[in-house]
C-alpha cells in the first residue's frame, strides 16, 4: 500500500514538472514589446561617394513588438537587437522617409520570431550636397604692445592663409573666411602662437558650423613686436675755409626718423650719420641729399629712404683776392724751379669785419716740390697772419711748376 501511494505522488510530481517546463518554456507563442532600441544607418560611405551627407539627426530610438517562444523572447533585450536602415538607395539631396530590418542575435533560430509592429514604421533622414571649398584667414589684432614697442601686423606670417572647409553647400557657401583674433596687448616680443579660428559670414557673424568639418583645427601665426625709437638725423662737420660747425647754419630735413629694430639693435642707436661735410669745400649755400643706409636688422618706419641737407653761411663774407706772391720750398738738389703759374685767384671767408681788411699782403702762399720732377701741378699751402686766424680759404688750389736739372755754365 505504501509502494503504491509513493509511486502515485511521484508521478504527480512529474506530470506537475512537465506542465511547468511547458508552461513557463516551450509554452505557445507570445509577444513582447522592446522599447529604446536604436536603428543603425547603414551605407554613409556609399553616399560620401555620391558627394551626400546626412545633416538630420540619426540618433534613432524606436519600439519594436516581437512575436515568438517565450524561451527565445527571453534572449532577447533592447541591446542586443540590430535594427538597420539601409542608404544606399539614396541618388540625390532630399528629405527622405527609410524603412529598417530587424537583426537578431545568433542563439535566436531564423524565422523563430517575428515583427509583430514597429513605432514609427520608419526614420526621417535629411540629406544635402556635399562640398568642399577654401576660405582665406582673417586675422583681427586686439589691444597695443608695451610703450616703445610696435606690433608689424604687416609682416605677420600664416602657416596657412586658407582653410579647406567640408560639409552641405548651404552651409560651406554661407562661410567668407575663418577669423582668428589674436591679442596683442603688452607685447614686448615676437607673438608665436596656433590659434584654434570661428567660420564667420560675409558680415563677420558666426556661422553654425556643426556639420562643417575642416582640413586644419589650429593656424599658426607669427607677428613680428619690435622695439621702436626716434633718432635725430646729423652730419659730420669738418671745419675749414673760414667756417665751423657753429658759425655754419646746416639743416636737416627730416630732422628725426622713427625706427624699428629688435631691443638689441636699437639698444646704443641714438643718432643716425649721415654723412661728412668737409666746409673748406663749401663755397655757397647749398643743398645735397643722402641715402639713409641703417644698418642691418633695422627699418624706417616710415619708408623714408633719404635726406636733404641744406648747408649755407648767413653771417660769414667772402671775397676774392689774386695772389701773386707764391713761395717755392723744398727744390730738389741739382734742379731749378721756374713758376708757370705767375698769379691765380683764391677765395676767402669769415667774419665780414675781418674779410674786408684783409690783403694779398696778410696771405702766405707756399708749395713743397719736395719729390717733384720735370712739370707739375703741385698744391697750394695757403695759411694768414695770426689777426686773420678766423679766415679761411675756400677750395683748393694748385700752382703749375716746372722743375729742371740745374746745367752749368759752359768753359771759356
Amino acid at each position: 500500500m505504501k509502494n503504491k501511494l509513493g509511486s502515485i505522488f511521484l508521478s504527480l510530481a512529474v506530470a506537475f514538472g512537465l506542465w511547468l517546463y511547458v508552461v513557463t518554456t516551450v509554452s505557445t507563442e507570445q509577444e513582447r514589446s522592446f522599447s529604446n532600441v536604436q536603428v543603425v544607418l547603414e551605407g554613409e560611405s556609399i553616399l560620401r561617394e555620391r558627394n551626400l551627407m546626412i545633416i538630420s539627426d540619426t540618433d534613432f530610438s524606436v519600439r519594436v513588438t516581437l512575436k515568438g517562444s517565450r524561451q527565445d523572447l527571453n534572449n532577447l533585450n533592447s541591446s542586443n537587437l540590430t535594427l538597420i536602415s539601409n542608404l544606399s538607395g539614396i541618388y540625390d539631396p532630399g528629405e527622405y522617409q527609410l524603412g529598417y530590418s530587424v537583426g537578431y542575435p545568433g542563439n535566436i533560430p531564423s524565422g523563430a520570431v517575428t515583427v509583430m509592429n514597429k513605432e514609427p514604421s520608419f526614420v526621417k533622414v535629411v540629406v544635402a550636397e556635399k562640398i568642399s571649398r577654401n576660405i582665406p584667414v582673417r586675422v583681427e589684432y586686439v589691444g597695443n604692445a608695451s610703450d616703445g614697442f610696435i606690433v608689424d601686423k604687416v609682416n605677420a606670417v600664416l602657416e596657412q592663409e586658407y582653410v579647406t572647409i567640408t560639409g552641405p553647400r548651404e552651409t560651406v557657401e554661407a562661410i567668407d573666411h575663418a577669423y582668428i583674433e589674436v591679442d596683442c596687448t603688452e607685447s614686448t616680443q615676437t607673438i608665436i602662437e596656433s590659434y584654434r579660428f570661428e567660420l564667420r559670414d560675409k558680415d563677420s557673424q558666426p556661422v553654425d558650423a556643426a556639420m562643417i568639418t575642416t582640413n586644419v583645427e589650429q593656424v599658426r601665426v607669427t607677428v613680428p613686436v619690435f622695439m621702436t625709437k626716434r633718432i635725430p638725423l646729423v652730419m659730420t662737420v669738418n671745419p675749414g675755409g673760414g667756417a665751423t660747425e657753429e658759425t655754419a647754419k646746416i639743416s636737416i630735413e627730416p630732422q628725426y626718423i622713427d625706427v624699428v629694430g629688435s631691443e638689441s639693435a636699437l639698444k646704443d642707436l641714438e643718432e643716425w650719420v649721415l654723412g661728412t661735410l668737409n666746409l673748406a669745400d663749401i663755397g655757397d649755400t647749398t643743398e645735397r641729399t643722402y641715402p639713409i643706409v641703417l644698418p642691418q636688422g633695422v627699418t624706417e618706419m616710415n619708408a623714408i629712404s633719404e635726406a636733404l641737407v641744406n648747408i649755407s653761411f648767413p653771417d660769414l663774407a667772402k671775397r676774392e683776392i689774386v695772389i701773386t706772391n707764391i713761395q717755392i720750398h723744398n727744390v730738389p738738389e741739382g734742379m731749378a724751379a721756374e713758376l708757370l703759374t705767375k698769379q691765380f685767384t683764391i677765395t676767402v671767408r669769415g667774419p665780414r669785419s675781418l674779410v674786408n681788411q684783409i690783403s694779398a699782403e696778410d696771405i702766405l702762399v707756399q708749395i713743397d716740390l719736395t719729390g717733384v720732377e720735370n712739370t707739375a701741378a703741385v698744391e697750394a699751402k695757403i695759411s694768414f697772419r695770426a689777426e686773420y686766424a678766423e679766415v679761411g680759404v675756400v677750395g683748393k688750389y694748385s700752382v703749375n711748376v716746372r722743375v729742371d736739372e740745374v746745367v752749368p755754365d759752359a768753359e771759356e
